[in-house]
């Protein structure tokens, strides 16, 4: 086989009506559509359609592989669920992301070239493997961002004294290690990160969401009961989002508010973390 691409599209929040489905059928005679999903392969030719106005249309989830080695994977987030600056603390030095602002939904759009694998497949498979990604960062879990933050430190893009952004991700979703496989992640690097644990603050006990939604007026609670009866499919994850924020603390009499000069909370332990992943590339594994 001389050449072969695979296509995938997934619908999560909202299923493809009829109208949908032919305006897509138009776009390819030979792709099985279902009301949830598109799939083709090519060995010869190319898809007529254009992977990103599909996923800014109808679908949430996109992926895309090829034999010489390019893939790509494009998730759409509603942009209210997301916390965007956290998002782009970790992507800034990243060249293979892209995030881009379509309507409600922010769009995350990951491609990479020659990535080396062993046994080649047929990209089936992969998008069933991955699709928990999406969940996971709308639950709060930004995981995902810190193994995109490692493809720069791969390619030397962050300075040896940068802090890290997260003390660590392990212990590994499914989810996640099919994603650093799936792009070919340096296996040290993922290694290094996953031995130390993806510590949270954040607190989702039945006893924290009681007193969050005590705390809510009427019309609020109205108003997620009136959404959810309507089929939103994200009020359980934005009331999981608003119970994991930290209630904002006033600062004490006397203290000091942190300016440019203050030395962040921490920043010293997380410096010592990024010089111990750094240590990977070079082969000294810190003891």
């Amino acid at each position: 086989m001389s050449e072969y691409q695979y296509y995938e599209f997934q619908a999560i929040d909202r299923p493809l009506s009829d109208a949908d489905c032919q305006a897509l059928r138009d776009l390819s005679t030979r792709a099985r559509i279902t009301a949830t999903s598109f799939t083709n392969s090519y060995e010869w030719g190319d898809f007529k359609g254009d992977p990103a106005k599909l996923v800014e249309r109808w679908f949430d989830l996109h992926l895309y592989i090829a034999n010489w080695g390019s893939r790509r994977l494009m998730i759409r987030l509603p942009a209210r669920l997301v916390d965007r600056d956290r998002l782009d603390a970790f992507i800034g030095e990243v060249d293979c992301v892209g995030l881009g602002v379509v309507g409600e939904y922010l769009i995350l759009d990951i491609a990479r070239d020659e990535v080396e694998f062993e046994d080649w497949d047929d990209g089936s498979g992969w998008l069933a493997a991955l699709t928990p990604l999406r969940a996971e960062v709308l639950a709060g879990d930004y995981r995902l961002f810190y193994l995109l933050w490692l493809t720069a430190v791969e390619t030397d893009a962050i300075e040896a004294d940068e802090p890290e952004l997260m003390p660590g991700i392990g212990p590994m979703t499914g989810a996640l290690e099919a994603f650093t496989n799936f792009f070919g992640i340096d296996s040290d690097l993922v290694q290094a990160a996953a031995e130390r644990s993806a510590t949270s603050n954040s607190d989702e006990s039945l006893d924290s969401a009681r007193h969050v939604i005590a705390a809510m007026t009427e019309r609020e609670k109205t108003g997620l009961l009136d959404r959810l009866f309507a089929g939103d499919p994200h009020v359980v994850t934005e009331l999981r989002s608003t119970v994991r924020k930290p209630p904002r603390k006033s600062a004490r009499p006397g203290s000091k508010r942190s300016g440019a000069g203050a030395r962040a909370p921490g920043k010293r332990s997380r410096m010592k973390l990024s010089a111990e992943t750094r240590a990977v590339m070079t082969g000294r594994r810190p003891f």
